[in-house]
């Protein structure tokens, strides 16, 4: 994200989408302050993909189903199965 200069739109604290995010971030040594849209918020993952759709970012975290429906590409980072064992 921060080397493809990609912009995001993230979701609410305490949203499990978000904390993937930042698992995933933390793991990778990546700042929220080096993630372009990382402080712009969407409350649902159709809010995200109508951030994508309208070009206010590049990508966001999303589930798979909520992608395909808007006929959005989508790259697992986790599985929910994973994200719930990690609590």
């Amino acid at each position: 994200m921060v080397k493809a200069k990609v912009t995001i739109v993230d979701r609410e604290i305490g949203a499990d989408s978000r904390m993937v995010l930042e698992r995933q971030m933390k793991l990778e040594h990546v700042s929220p302050s080096a993630v372009k849209g990382f402080d712009r918020i969407a409350y649902s993952h159709q809010d995200v993909t109508t951030a994508i759709i309208s070009a206010i970012a590049d990508a966001g975290i999303s589930t798979a189903s909520v992608a395909n429906m808007f006929g959005l590409g989508f790259h697992r980072i986790a599985r929910a199965t994973s994200l719930s064992q990690a609590r």
